[in-house]
């Protein structure tokens, strides 16, 4: 299609392309949820958009200069290590810090934040694509809790069992003195072994990763030293 134009013509016509598609994708920025913005090395924003304007406005109207004004001291020195590892291997990096809080709710916000290379490859900007994950972070917070609660009711429940087996297997040593029958003490004894085995697979249940498998070569060891402990050489 070019070609039917003369050289000036044709410049002409690819920039007014060019100027064109800028506005088409600048429109495209504009109305994205997400906080988009540009900055330089030192901070100072060249371009946002309106989500990142309207949420990162200091009070009274006037809006950030830098963008690293809405990090704590603490995040902003995670970001400046973030920021120096951008490499041609590694174009993007990922961070996560905790804003201000706003009318006494506490907000975070995740950065996607790449390299915007010159002609020469050198880094002319940053580029940083951020949202709120704050609402994310509620929920992780919310499963760590219940995870706590959870291994903590699971300790109080092992602690539980283990002493009402350690119960039942000394009211069954003591009852077994109370007969001269030999018969009578070896069901007893049975009985004792029996909870016994009982008892390690709970612990051995308990103390592994996984609540769906037993380590049975350790089990079989202790099982069978217990039961040696219990009847001598026999």
């Amino acid at each position: 299609f070019y070609d039917s134009f003369d050289d000036m013509s044709r410049i002409s016509r690819v920039d007014c392309m060019m100027f064109d598609c800028g506005d088409r994708y600048r429109s495209v920025v504009e109305d994205q949820i997400d906080f988009v913005c540009r900055f330089g090395s030192s901070g100072d924003i060249t371009f946002a958009n309106g989500a990142y304007r309207l949420r990162f406005n200091r009070a009274g109207g006037d809006e950030d200069t830098s963008f690293y004004h809405i990090f704590t001291d603490q995040a902003r020195d995670s970001l400046f290590q973030s920021l120096s590892m951008l490499c041609r291997e590694r174009p993007m990096v990922t961070v996560e810090h905790r804003i201000p809080p706003a009318a006494g709710h506490e907000q975070w916000v995740q950065w996607k934040i790449r390299v915007v290379p010159g002609k020469n490859g050198e880094t002319v900007e940053f580029q940083a694509v951020g949202r709120d994950i704050t609402d994310l972070k509620k929920a992780e917070e919310r499963i760590r809790y219940s995870l706590a609660e959870k291994e903590a009711l699971l300790g109080e429940v092992h602690h539980r069992v283990k002493n009402n087996m350690q119960i039942v297997y000394s009211l069954l040593r003591l009852q077994s003195k109370s007969t001269n029958d030999n018969q009578v003490r070896e069901a007893y004894r049975e009985s004792q072994d029996r909870i016994k085995s009982m008892a390690l697979v709970h612990e051995h249940l308990y103390r592994s990763e996984s609540l769906a498998h037993v380590d049975m070569p350790e089990y079989v060891r202790r099982l069978t030293s217990s039961l040696v402990v219990s009847h001598g050489d026999r």
